[in-house]
């Protein structure tokens, strides 16, 4: 199978009126899940930071809950990254980018997105969010 978009990874970047809040949080879903192509899983896996304020919380679960009511998926799976959460895939990935990061002067969202692209084999996508939904 060659390489498609929903494989590759999706880096987001907030502009400062964003808040890091359930809303943006949804937003991220909704935005990876509306550009999936193909045919949705029929159950849909999450790994969330375990943070209250973005992600365990009651707005993000009925959201999640609904994408279930609506049959979108036939379950929603949700684990949480364990404190410090070290040598976990997510953080392996973070790694690659450090080491570029470390070797390179990064003053503007220009030459940061060149330091995250020399970090990975596969190119990621980019988002910059201007706005995100109000649930």
């Amino acid at each position: 199978m060659g390489l498609n978009e929903k494989m590759l990874p999706r880096i987001y970047f907030t502009s400062p009126n964003i808040h890091n809040d359930a809303n943006l949080a949804i937003t991220i879903i909704l935005d990876v899940l509306s550009h999936w192509s193909g045919n949705l899983p029929k159950v849909l896996y999450l790994k969330l930071d375990i943070t209250c304020l973005e992600n365990k919380n009651q707005i993000v679960f009925r959201y999640l809950d609904m994408l279930g009511d609506l049959r979108n998926f036939q379950k929603v799976k949700v684990r949480f990254l364990l404190v410090g959460h070290t040598h976990d895939h997510i953080d392996q990935k973070f790694s690659h980018f450090l080491v570029t990061l470390r070797r390179k002067d990064v003053g503007s969202l220009p030459s940061l997105i060149e330091c995250i692209n020399k970090s990975y084999m596969s190119e990621p996508i980019f988002h910059v969010l201007e706005e995100t939904f109000d649930m």
